[in-house]
């Protein structure tokens, strides 16, 4: 059983990217396996899916991720400690202007 329920992840998976109606279906399917297993963490897990369910399964209708905001944030930090004890805030300003991605005019 265990190893069924692994092969079915990545389907799982790639559904979730494109329709919503047959992620949710494969999802709650698999969800039910995975409680009828009886594996107590597993059945933990899927406490946890069925509470977050509606946010992956919206990743259907709208894919973003936050991928590059994160590596903005992750790049402000290291200007950060770079710049520990300067206390010049347009220095720092700068800084973080230098490393952010220009935008794309239309």
């Amino acid at each position: 059983m265990e190893k069924q329920l692994s092969k079915e992840i990545p389907k799982v998976h790639k559904l979730v990217i494109t329709e919503r109606d047959e992620a949710a279906l494969l999802l709650a399917q698999w969800i039910q396996a995975a409680e009828e297993s009886g594996i107590q963490p597993l059945m933990k897990f899927t406490k946890m899916l069925n509470r977050y369910a509606y946010g992956l399964l919206n990743h259907c209708d709208h894919p973003i991720n936050n991928g590059r905001l994160e590596g903005l944030n992750n790049k402000i930090k290291v200007i950060k400690r770079r710049c520990y004890g300067f206390h010049d805030l347009d220095y720092f300003t700068l800084k973080i202007k230098q490393v952010s991605p220009r935008s794309r005019s239309p």
